[in-house]
């Protein structure tokens, strides 16, 4: 057995200890989504609000996983319009599929479900 191996069974033998172990018989409560009051069908991304956030990057931070440094990102004329059009195409192809918004759900994951699946 590793010693990372070893760290894991120990911190999930802690984590089952600390569980609320629940009745087998506990009614959980209903959750109904009909009352939802936003919804992300209808996000709009804007030039100003891109133009804005990459502004407000900090220049002495490093790049990030795409290797682009800051300076770049805030320096390059008008970069924030092709990436506000890639952002909205994005969201709006994301929500564009029924089949995504079919295998939407809301569930209760219990504490007695995670350590079942533990």
């Amino acid at each position: 057995m590793t010693e990372d191996h070893l760290k894991a069974e120990i911190l999930n033998d802690f984590f089952i200890s600390v569980l609320v172990h629940e009745p087998e018989d506990l009614q959980l409560p209903t959750f109904r989504c009909d009352n939802i009051k936003s919804s992300l069908f209808d996000v709009h991304i804007s030039e100003d609000e891109v133009r804005s956030k990459l502004l407000k990057l900090k220049p002495n931070k490093s790049s990030g996983p795409d290797n682009i440094h800051v300076y770049v990102l805030r320096n390059v004329p008008n970069l924030s319009i092709p990436l506000t059009k890639i952002f909205q195409l994005s969201m709006d192809e994301y929500w564009s599929s029924s089949s995504r918004l079919e295998r939407c759900s809301c569930d209760t994951i219990t504490q007695k479900r995670i350590a079942n699946e533990v």
